[in-house]
């Protein structure tokens, strides 16, 4: 056996080598990868111990576009140092857009950035600018993938009638373009949106749909993700067992291809399924996923794993355990400024010191969180920790308080209904978890009074 000494260069041929040329000749410096050669039918760089070649496509292949699923190179990655270092390419993104703005893959970069750093206005700012360049210049390709990134941003903040939307003409125009990579993501995002509705049999067909598919492409890194998503589907339809084994064979996958955060995820949500019927295999799951995040060095999931030992330990009886859990995530998150986590964290203590009768210690842990909560994105998982706050505020004796949390609470869970096209989809919604229809009881109020029209 041998040990190889990284990836020693990649080459990629275009079909539109002027364009790509000059485009690669401004990126690949700024990612720190020096030119060596600039010929007629070939630019290189080197660095990072790794090297970038770009060469003209053979001739007769000048029309030909890429598409991820076919035979051939699927992505390439670079991995960056620091978050610092996805700020800078957030600016360069910027720069290219200043430079050109009729650039379509920008807009849709720059959207997937604000998404993953939370900033959903502007996310759907960037991602609706890349849809009116893409229907200007008439590409459907483009088309396709604008609509799905304004789909997926909706999805994320749980406007989900907006998300069906435009998940519906992405997945229309890929299966025109026949676009199987393209088709199975539309049909997993289209899964998670029928899960988030409540309509649980819609989301396991879609899911199945897009695993099938994936497997034929032999892409193992989705197909661990997809296997992921569908065992929470079948999870919540109570078919524990196949939940499991989908867990299962996802953690196989990850591991095969040394996906460790995958291995990580898989392994959290495995540990929640389990925890109903084995309490102490689920903790050793969680305990390893914890493991498997601190090696990685990700302040925020080891933050949330810790709460879900902290929860873990706390349903076993471990109070003292569980409260050391929820302070070492408690720091964790405050150490990447996980805004989210640590006030979820905040409300599991101040929920342990009313159990424990240390009134005025619960007090001080939520004194200002509804400010703090205030300025949090998300809908459905905000209404949960409003709904904590709630509590804890009655038992503190501080209805006004109190009042205002389960009014806020209402607010989003009413907006999230207001999404939602029809009377059945309210009512799965409603039943996905039962805090919903607790909320609209404390109101003393029915859904359907209170609900306002779009």
């Amino acid at each position: 056996m041998i040990e190889i000494n990284g990836m020693a260069h990649v080459i990629l041929s275009v079909s539109r080598f002027e364009e790509s040329r000059a485009f690669y000749k401004k990126l690949l410096p700024f990612l720190g990868l020096e030119e060596v050669f600039d010929g007629d039918e070939f630019v290189y760089h080197v660095g990072a111990r790794t090297a970038l070649g770009i060469q003209r496509c053979s001739e007769g292949n000048e029309g030909q576009r890429f598409e991820q699923g076919s035979v051939g190179l699927h992505h390439l990655c670079f991995r960056a140092r620091s978050r610092e270092d996805v700020s800078l390419a957030e600016s360069f993104f910027r720069r290219a857009l200043e430079l050109e703005p009729r650039l379509t893959d920008p807009c849709l970069a720059l959207a997937e950035v604000h998404e993953i750093r939370g900033d959903f206005e502007q996310a759907l700012d960037q991602a609706y600018r890349g849809l009116r360049l893409a229907e200007a210049h008439g590409d459907p390709w483009f088309e396709a993938e604008a609509n799905n990134r304004v789909g997926a941003v909706y999805l994320r903040i749980h406007h989900l009638g907006k998300a069906r939307e435009y998940l519906e003409k992405a997945y229309d125009k890929r299966v025109k373009l026949q676009n199987q990579e393209g088709v199975w993501r539309s049909l997993s995002n289209l899964g998670v949106l029928a899960r988030r509705e409540g309509d649980l049999d819609t989301a396991r067909q879609r899911l199945e749909g897009a695993l099938e598919l994936v497997r034929s492409l032999g892409d193992r890194e989705a197909e661990a993700g997809l296997l992921g998503n569908l065992a929470v589907v079948l999870a919540n339809l109570g078919l524990a067992g196949a939940a499991r084994e989908n867990y299962v064979r996802a953690l196989e996958l990850c591991r095969g291809i040394g996906d460790h955060r995958g291995a990580g995820l898989v392994l959290d949500n495995m540990a929640m399924v389990v925890m109903r019927e084995d309490p102490e295999q689920g903790l050793a799951l969680m305990k390893e996923a914890l493991e498997i995040f601190e090696e990685l060095g990700e302040c925020s999931e080891v933050a949330r794993v810790h709460q879900n030992l902290g929860w873990m330990l706390q349903k076993s009886g471990k109070a003292d355990e569980a409260r050391r859990m929820y302070l070492e995530g408690l720091e964790e998150a405050r150490r990447a400024s996980a805004s989210f986590t640590i006030c979820s964290l905040k409300l599991n203590l101040a929920g342990m010191e009313l159990e424990e009768g240390r009134a005025e210690a619960a007090s001080e842990g939520v004194d200002g969180l509804m400010e703090e909560l205030e300025v949090l994105g998300g809908g459905r998982a905000r209404i949960g920790l409003y709904w904590q706050l709630c509590e804890i505020e009655e038992q503190l004796g501080r209805d006004i308080q109190a009042r205002r949390a389960l009014r806020t609470a209402f607010d989003l869970l009413n907006a999230l209904l207001n999404h939602l096209p029809d009377e059945d989809s309210r009512s799965r919604f409603l039943a996905l978890d039962p805090i919903y229809q607790q909320i609209f009881d404390r109101i003393n109020a029915p859904p359907a009074q209170l609900r306002t029209a779009d």
